[in-house]
């Protein structure tokens, strides 16, 4: 399955061709015109590439917590882009999740571990685009800037998904209720 990527940069494409292309759920590019793909590698190898922070999330599909005693590496390395620093891989991570991307696109991030801190991040979208972090409002929670929420990068808004970090307590694609999106921000 491929999910829509906006923004190709037309110098990936041959010349003549749409600069229009998909993402496929590993994060490399396909263009549907001229048949261009390109992996996840490919792209950080070409500064003229359109690695985004949503590609960062998307090669990180199927990162996991591990069983018992032993703590992934790889969500450990997501909580050190925050303040928290947690050790574990069982500490609620789905903002040291989109911290560690948002930094590995080159951005700061706002170094906090609360999914709830992202609220005045960037700035407000209008609208939502792929890209763009979502943070939503936890069922049962009333309080809107306090109690737990939950966040993510959007991935299509036509399908109300995101990459999110602690969703089965790995990285996946989520669906996400309208409803219960409480802000959308974007890179200022």
């Amino acid at each position: 399955m491929i999910l829509r990527y906006y923004g190709c940069h037309p110098s990936n494409h041959r010349p003549g061709c749409a600069a229009e292309g998909y993402q496929t759920f590993d994060g490399s590019l396909l263009c549907v015109s001229c048949g261009r793909h390109m992996s996840i590698e490919e792209q950080a190898l070409d500064v003229k590439a359109p690695l985004t922070a949503l590609s960062i999330a998307l090669a990180e599909l199927g990162v996991e917590e591990l069983a018992g005693d032993k703590h992934n590496p790889r969500i450990i390395e997501y909580h050190q882009s925050t303040t928290l620093k947690a050790t574990d891989d069982e500490t609620p991570w789905c903002s040291s999740f989109v911290n560690w991307c948002i930094l590995k696109y080159g951005e700061e991030g706002t170094n906090s571990a609360r999914a709830k801190s992202w609220m005045h991040w960037g700035k407000p979208a209008p609208s939502l685009l792929p890209g763009d972090v979502v943070v939503l409002q936890r069922a049962g929670n009333t309080e809107l800037y306090e109690g737990p929420g939950h966040v993510g990068i959007c991935n299509d808004p036509a399908t109300n998904t995101m990459v999110a970090g602690n969703v089965s307590d790995g990285v996946k694609i989520q669906r996400f209720d309208p409803d219960k999106v409480i802000a959308i921000r974007r890179l200022a």
